[in-house]
């Protein structure tokens, strides 16, 4: 009685599963189109050109790649859209940053460099950033 040799778990649908990793595989195509209604989305309410594209560089082939912009696409539009909500936001936004672009790492990071903001995402679900995460990190960065 002194040791347990066996745990079974019955019944148990999620377990082990992420919702992180809940986003499904979209095509570069979708993301680009999605890029760009968040552009223009973007572009009316903070009255400024600012762009909105992927970095350079992102591989069609790699579902892993494509899947993790795909949750940073939804991602920085619930962080953008709440940012723009504040003044203080908005106005940050409009005289620092002139264009966003998102990649992918191996680790999440958010930058602000001459005008551009990148957002980089981390290939595996369990290093992607919350909502609350990026929020902080960005309202830091800018």
């Amino acid at each position: 009685m002194g040791t347990i040799e066996t745990v079974t778990v019955h019944d148990v649908a999620s377990f082990g599963e992420l919702k992180r990793d809940a986003v499904p595989v979209p095509s570069l195509l979708e993301l680009r189109r999605q890029l760009g209604a968040l552009e223009s989305r973007f572009r009316a309410v903070t009255e400024s050109p600012l762009t909105l594209a992927l970095a350079p560089g992102v591989n069609p082939a790699s579902a892993e790649e494509l899947r993790a912009l795909g949750f940073l696409v939804a991602r920085v539009h619930e962080v953008l859209e709440s940012l723009q909500k504040d003044d203080i936001g908005r106005t940050a936004l409009r005289e620092k940053v002139k264009r966003i672009q998102l990649r992918t790492d191996l680790h999440a990071a958010v930058t602000v460099s001459s005008g551009t903001l990148e957002l980089v995402a981390g290939l595996r679900p369990v290093s992607w950033q919350t909502r609350e995460e990026l929020e902080q990190t960005l309202q830091a960065a800018l």
